[in-house]
């Protein structure tokens, strides 16, 4: 297993990357970040270098100082921004903190946006599978024990194998009372 997951590994999905300038307008932004649910918009210059970031909470802060500008430049905060390379389990508390990071390549390019959404999402995907798969070893031990099948060890300490190897037995799978599945 690896002990490294890269930070790229959560920004190439085939999107494509929604910025804004300085010079946008508020009523924009805001509308893009509306229509497409986002939370922030990283703010780029000519050469797609991050300057910063709008989001709903720098939109807030403004407002309470009574902000009234129409330009973004007015609005904008200080982003969290990682490299594309770094190893992603570095950055996971600053991540969950900051709400989102933006992330550079080694040209000081923007290459995408992390969000504490996508990286929830990537661990559920991960772990999904393990949960079920504990489910599935859960409801076989629990087969296992309510027969009364004899067995030598502790039922949590079984691998799969044993638990195949255990059912192969006829007896022992007779005694579980599937009829129905060979």
């Amino acid at each position: 297993m690896t002990t490294e997951l890269k930070v790229k590994q959560f920004t190439n999905k085939g999107l494509e990357l929604v910025t804004c300038k300085t010079e946008d307008g508020l009523i924009k932004v805001k509308s893009i970040m509306l229509l497409n649910d986002f939370s922030q918009i990283p703010v780029v210059n000519e050469e797609k270098q991050v300057v910063g970031c709008i989001s709903w909470r720098s939109i807030g802060k403004a407002e309470a100082m009574n902000c009234k500008s129409n330009l973004v430049k007015d609005y904008i905060e200080v982003p969290f921004v990682i490299y594309e390379k770094e190893n992603f389990l570095n950055h996971i508390k600053k991540l969950a903190e900051r709400e989102y990071a933006v992330v550079i390549n080694e040209e000081q390019k923007i290459v995408g946006i992390i969000t504490t959404y996508d990286m929830t999402m990537y661990f559920y995907d991960f772990i999904n599978p393990h949960l079920r798969i504990g489910v599935i070893e859960n409801c076989i031990r629990r087969l296992i024990i309510d027969s009364g099948i004899e067995i030598k060890k502790e039922i949590d300490d079984f691998t799969f194998n044993e638990y195949k190897k255990l059912l192969e037995v006829e007896e022992n799978w007779k005694r579980l009372g599937i009829s129905n599945i060979d």
